[in-house]
């Protein structure tokens, strides 16, 4: 069976149990891979999107614990965004949602997930060394450009100036 399918079956599963829990129905988001990197899932609605994004990979690598945490964590979005709308006082991970989450049957209610990441993120290289007062800041190349053309970085630290040092290999 191709991942989306069941992810969406999944999904639906949830659903169903959310509106016997709750004796009503909800609208069903659009379910998408679109999700790359550390990433495992995202609700995105409004401005005529209602979608749940998830990552292929991570999924794949943590299958139980995926339909486990995070299906249910996403679905726990959608649902706060129905039943309390988009007001301010909504935070994404606010009591509304931790109250949504333990009713829809998450045991593990927290905010991140704690899956390897190894295989799934790019890490882009960062071979430009930096320096300051205190400590040296190995930086991609979109940053050692914009300092070489006039940017100034600051460390947070020491509030010293990044200077440019060498170029490591990697």
């Amino acid at each position: 069976m191709a991942i989306v399918n069941e992810l969406e079956e999944e999904t639906e599963k949830v659903y169903q149990f959310a509106e016997s829990f709750y004796g009503r129905s909800f609208k069903r988001p659009n379910i998408s891979l679109k999700l790359k990197g550390a990433t495992a899932g995202k609700a995105c609605y409004g401005y005529g999107v209602w979608e749940i994004r998830y990552n292929a990979a991570l999924y794949r690598e943590n299958k139980k614990a995926f339909i486990d945490r995070t299906v249910p964590h996403e679905i726990a979005h959608m649902i706060v965004r129905e039943l309390h709308g988009s007001s301010r006082t909504v935070k994404p991970h606010g009591w509304q949602w931790k109250k949504v989450c333990r009713d829809i049957g998450m045991t593990e209610v927290t905010r991140c997930h704690s899956y390897d990441v190894t295989n799934t993120v790019n890490r882009r290289a960062k071979p430009y060394v930096y320096t300051c007062g205190c400590q040296e800041f190995n930086l991609t190349i979109t940053l050692h450009r914009r300092i070489s053309k006039g940017d100034r970085r600051v460390c947070r630290s020491c509030k010293g100036l990044l200077t440019f040092k060498k170029i490591s290999i990697i």
